[in-house]
């Protein structure tokens, strides 16, 4: 499952949030969602992906997807 090219949207935590630890997230691809956290890096944040998220939704490496976030908090 391949998505179209697009212009990546971040939402970072609220203002104020400390951006040194790692905020909750609710995420989703496709049809599949599951429960990890964002972690800051480099003044960006990364995402893990779980491995059953990438087998339900045939991804491989290189693939471009749309994940779609909703910060707790």
């Amino acid at each position: 499952m391949h998505a179209p090219p697009s212009t990546p949207t971040t939402r970072v935590p609220p203002h104020g949030a400390d951006r040194s630890v790692a905020h909750p997230v609710a995420a989703r691809i496709g049809q599949t969602g599951w429960r990890t956290s964002l972690f800051p890096k480099d003044g960006r944040y990364l995402v893990p992906l779980k491995a059953a998220v990438r087998r339900a939704e045939g991804l491989a490496v290189g693939d471009q997807v749309t994940v779609r976030l909703v910060v707790d908090g």
